[in-house]
């Protein structure tokens, strides 16, 4: 059993490149140390603060460690929510000590947030049906 914590939060200031690369650095180095594996991404409205959400996920020990020990305790950000944190039946992202992806807007956290619960409780989202709409299904595994 794999232990997860999705977070959300708020930057407390705009991110440049440099702070978004430094926080990659850092939580690549500390995840490959731990056997955490992860996805994070970020996203701003002009040069407004913008959102993080992050899904970390490994033993359950290491990620509250990680969580409650030094993300929530990080000055760059405010939390805003924790969605979810509890057991799942097999990591998301076996291969990433920390994925990352800007995205193009604050409203698209909001969808990778959406996907990641799905993946949390076993459902997965399939592709587009013809209305647009997306079309999940229940994973069996």
């Amino acid at each position: 059993m794999v232990y997860a914590a999705l977070y959300v939060s708020r930057a407390v200031r705009p991110m440049t490149e440099a702070d978004l690369a430094d926080i990659l650095f850092t939580a690549r180095r500390q995840n490959a140390e731990r056997g955490i594996t992860g996805r994070l991404v970020y996203a701003a409205r002009g040069r407004e603060p913008g959102t993080f959400a992050q899904w970390i996920e490994g033993d359950d020990w290491r990620v509250r460690e990680l969580l409650y020990g030094g993300i929530l305790r990080d000055g760059r950000h405010a939390l805003v929510g924790l969605p979810f944190e509890g057991p799942t039946t097999r990591r998301v992202f076996p291969s990433w000590t920390m994925g990352f992806e800007q995205l193009p807007h604050p409203e698209a956290v909001s969808e990778e947030i959406e996907r990641l619960l799905a993946l949390a409780h076993g459902i997965r989202p399939v592709r587009k049906g013809r209305s647009g709409s997306p079309r999940v299904r229940i994973d069996a595994r």
